[in-house]
């Protein structure tokens, strides 16, 4: 799945009480053309490139209007900065959904170090941005931490997953291209 097909599916299946929170760095580049951001309640991102936010961030969100669902989209590698909240969303039954962006990569890393090299970088100068050898195993960590995860691997999985309306947490990491 692509990046731009995520956004695209979650868009169809937002209605006016979600409120994502945004920490997919590489593929947010892209999200306004897809999510309808509809009122200031819609969307909470960051501002700077800082990592680490949107998952505690989410779960603020989700405990200040639970009458919305928060669903956070974040990288697999923004994902490790706090990937802890997961046991307090668990602990305390706070319903977000957990949309990782899974591309086994610090992507943003190596779009800015070929932005600053001014072309291509070969990939033995890329050191420590690749999430691979071993793969991190993305649901099993959350399951880990008491939250339910799970692999969406095909499209079909994707939409099914996100009509979920669990009444706790829940994980779903997005395998990307």
């Amino acid at each position: 799945m692509t990046q731009e097909f995520v956004y695209r599916t979650l868009g169809e299946a937002m209605d006016d009480t979600v409120t994502i929170v945004d920490e997919a760095i590489t593929a947010a580049r892209i999200i306004d053309r897809y999510l309808p951001l509809r009122d200031e309640r819609a969307y909470l991102g960051i501002a700077a490139g800082s990592l680490g936010l949107a998952l505690p961030a989410s779960l603020g969100a989700q405990m200040a209007w639970p009458d919305r669902r928060v669903i956070c989209t974040i990288g697999d590698g923004s994902l490790m900065y706090t990937v802890q909240a997961l046991w307090t969303a668990a602990r305390y039954r706070i319903p977000v959904t957990v949309l990782v962006m899974d591309n086994r990569a610090y992507q943003v890393l190596k779009d800015g170090m070929a932005q600053y090299k001014g072309g291509p970088v070969p990939p033995e100068r890329l050191v420590g941005m690749d999430l691979e050898s071993p793969v991190v195993d993305i649901p099993a960590v959350a399951q880990g931490f008491g939250v339910p995860g799970r692999r969406i691997s095909r499209p079909d999985e994707l939409r099914d997953a996100l009509a979920d309306r669990s009444d706790g947490p829940q994980l779903l990491d997005v395998v990307i291209a």
